[in-house]
């Protein structure tokens, strides 16, 4: 098992990996900011100053 971190993790290229990753039995932290839309189990959302 590796941790392993996704950024912009709600794309849909980035959502296919993270099902691959965490389906193979890797952790896996996401980073977007906007709410979680992946299967990743730690998620870190960052506002960016003007994309409210």
């Amino acid at each position: 098992m590796m941790k392993i971190a996704v950024v912009a993790s709600n794309g849909k290229a980035s959502r296919a990996i993270i099902e691959e990753l965490v389906a193979r039995g890797h952790e896996v932290t996401a980073f977007a900011r906007h709410e979680n839309q992946s299967a990743a189990k730690h998620f870190v959302q960052k506002v960016i100053l003007g994309n409210h």
